[in-house]
């Protein structure tokens, strides 16, 4: 697709309506999977099958971020992540891990 640049270019982000340039989706979601490897995998991340999620809505580069997750069952975990301004951001998030010791 075409590069839209609103991740590194003030310029593409301002006439796309942004304050300035926001972070890259693909970046709250790789933050949201090292807290569930973190959290339920003790940090073997090879524990960690499957991470899934929807980009909702753009995080600022200065702003923090609030990652809410649950386990819905023994192998399944769902996740959302908010912005500084407490919206959506990622959203339908699903990991599937898998428990130690087995390589399924």
């Amino acid at each position: 697709g075409p590069f839209l640049g609103f991740w590194t270019s003030f310029e593409a982000a301002a006439k796309l309506g942004f304050p300035e340039i926001i972070v890259h989706g693909s970046a709250n979601w790789a933050l949201a999977g090292q807290s569930i490897v973190k959290f339920y995998c003790n940090g073997d991340h090879a524990r960690l099958r499957r991470l899934s999620a929807r980009f909702r809505k753009p995080v600022l580069p200065a702003s923090s971020i609030e990652i809410l997750h649950a386990q819905s069952t023994n192998n399944e975990v769902v996740f959302e992540v908010l912005n500084g301004s407490r919206d959506v951001a990622v959203d339908c998030g699903h990991a599937s891990i898998v428990s130690a010791g087995r390589s399924e």
